[in-house]
């Protein structure tokens, strides 16, 4: 007689794997609706600071649990053994945990991990920043400070964890682990979907300051010109120019050189423009806005990008933990120790090791270049740096069909569940490609009369990189070397 589904391992692993699954979808969708709603943009709401305690907290918890009882209990068998000898267990055996061994597949490849914990600490080192900038202002709250202290002992636990025991075989608990990996995912997306969203918002803001402060040059050089009361007004109209072609750093000492009343009527128009777009953006959650982003420029919006990639790297490496729960039961449960000492070696990728170098040289000398000419309003600049891409992108192409080439003999293998977290992650990355050179395409088309048909060959060939590139990562992960002789032929 079959059992039914309730006395079934199987099945009731299943029910663990819909419920968690159920919880992290909830926590996703109510994110997204935190982000959008102008519910949550009051400054001091209490409701987006439980939120935030309850998601990073839980998650920091819950990783502080797998390193308590599962990975380093001995503090915890210590404590039962001492209440044995007194007398005071009977049973030690029931309440004794056994130390989990790290002999699974693993999640990600090592320089994933080195990726995550590069991320990591840039994004502790963005919100060190924050917490400082937010201490020292006048209206500074303390919420934020809580959840900016919050949030980097978050990413630091996680930090260590993604690194050292991606290899971890859940042999008990598995119904609270299932639930903490369902949850860090949520809380990763959730990372990942505000601060991409406040990074647009700072993108938006700054763009909308600058638009303002033309129109308010504008209507006050028109007003004096119109009065013909100023005796400075060709100064005025160099200023104006001047100012049209440069950056945010100059804009002050323009103004500190024009007239008081042109400053007075570019203030007042600049707070009547500021008021109506503070008025078109109210209705957006706009108060997880970073006050580096306000300070450092740039700088902060690079950390931004860090912690984004970090949030990443998180969702995906605890949905491929979650996912290889259950799939630990048909594997040995003989206990391996974590390795302590790694060995990469690079005796046969030394010469594209510093190939990769030199391109990488190339590639900021170019970079350079392009910005001393873009001040200096060189015409070459979109030819020149078209015709560096063009090299770039021809030699990817070239060392990856070589790389096909010299790869024809290796063996197919099944692909591991290990490997589940860089197949996702490539993917992703080889859909924003494939989404960023269409837009490419397709502002060539807009502005073809503009520019010169070389342009529209170079995005060609970045397209055909992305596929040629695309593909060989995804069929490497398939190829294997069985033996030591064929490695040697290779």
């Amino acid at each position: 007689m079959s059992k039914s589904w309730t006395q079934n391992k199987n099945g009731i692993d299943y029910l663990s794997s819909l419920i968690t699954m159920i919880y992290a979808l909830m926590l996703i969708s109510f994110s997204i609706v935190i982000e959008l709603s102008p519910t949550w943009s009051i400054e001091d709401s209490i409701y987006e600071m439980i939120y935030c305690f309850w998601m990073y907290g839980v998650g920091s918890l819950f990783i502080i649990f797998t390193y308590a009882f599962m990975l380093y209990p001995q503090w915890w068998n210590s404590i039962i053994i001492a209440l044995a000898k007194r007398g005071l267990i009977s049973n030690l055996n029931k309440y004794v945990i056994a130390e989990v061994g790290h002999n699974g597949e693993g999640c990600g490849t090592l320089y994933l991990r080195l990726g995550a914990v590069l991320f990591g600490c840039l994004s502790i080192v963005l919100f060190g920043l924050e917490t400082f900038l937010c201490v020292n202002e006048v209206n500074c709250q303390s919420r934020f400070v809580i959840e900016d202290c919050l949030l980097i002992t978050f990413v630091a636990l996680q930090m260590h964890f993604i690194f050292c025991n991606t290899k971890m075989s859940v042999t008990s608990s598995r119904w609270g682990c299932k639930f903490g990996f369902m949850h860090l995912v949520a809380v990763n997306l959730w990372t990942w979907i505000r601060y991409v969203i406040s990074k647009q918002e700072n993108k938006t803001e700054k763009k909308r300051r600058h638009v303002v402060l033309l129109e308010a040059l504008s209507e006050a050089l028109s007003h004096l010109q119109s009065n013909h009361n100023s005796p400075s007004s060709s100064s005025l109209e160099n200023h104006t120019l001047s100012w049209s072609r440069s950056t945010n750093e100059k804009i002050k000492t323009i103004l500190a050189k024009l007239p008081s009343e042109l400053v007075d009527l570019i203030s007042n128009n600049n707070s009547i423009v500021l008021t109506n777009a503070s008025e078109i953006t109210k209705h957006t959650n706009s108060s997880r806005q970073l006050i580096s982003s306000q300070k450092l420029g740039d700088t902060a919006s690079i950390l931004t990008t860090c912690l984004v990639e970090y949030a990443l790297i998180g969702a995906a490496v605890m949905f491929v933990l979650w996912k290889s729960v259950d799939s630990q039961d048909n594997r040995s449960l003989q206990r391996l120790k974590r390795k302590s000492q790694m060995r990469i070696d690079c005796k046969s990728t030394s010469a594209g090791i510093f190939l990769g170098i030199f391109v990488l040289i190339a590639t900021f000398i170019a970079i350079g270049i392009n910005a001393v000419n873009s001040k200096e309003k060189v015409d070459s600049v979109p030819l020149s740096t078209a015709i560096f891409f063009l090299v770039v992108y021809t030699t990817c192409i070239g060392g990856t069909l070589i790389a096909l080439i010299r790869m024809r003999k290796m063996q197919y293998k099944e692909s591991a569940t290990g490997e589940f977290v860089d197949q996702i992650l490539m993917i992703v990355g080889m859909f924003a490609e494939f989404l960023y050179c269409g837009c490419q395409i397709d502002l060539f088309l807009i502005g073809r009369a503009l520019m010169q048909p070389f342009i529209f060959i170079v995005f060609i060939i970045r397209y055909v990189q992305v596929v040629t590139q695309s593909a060989f990562i995804l069929l490497s992960f398939r190829l294997t070397v069985e033996n030591r002789r064929e490695e040697r032929r290779m």
